[in-house]
């Protein structure tokens, strides 16, 4: 795979996980909150434990955060992914 498909590959996933956590929380309120419990629980691993080679890992579950709450470092908070 080149750089750009690695790329795609990785905002697919990402967009695909936030979808299918969005749906599960209209139907179990509070179901989001858990997931990026362990969303952060897995970044702080992958830094901790697999710096170097899990660098695209944690850009995307960093994706993914930012397409659930709409928040990042650069840009402050601006709205979830499909919100309305």
């Amino acid at each position: 795979m080149q750089p750009d498909d690695d790329r795609a590959v990785q905002e697919g996933a990402a967009i695909l996980a936030t979808c299918i956590v969005q749906t599960l929380e209209e139907m179990h309120p509070g179901y989001q909150e858990r997931f990026l419990e362990k969303l952060t629980a897995a970044q702080y691993y992958l830094r901790d434990e697999h710096a170097l080679p899990a660098q695209k890992s944690r850009e995307m579950l960093d994706w993914t955060r930012e397409l659930l709450t709409g928040f990042t470092w650069s840009k402050g908070q601006g709205k979830p992914f499909l919100s309305e």
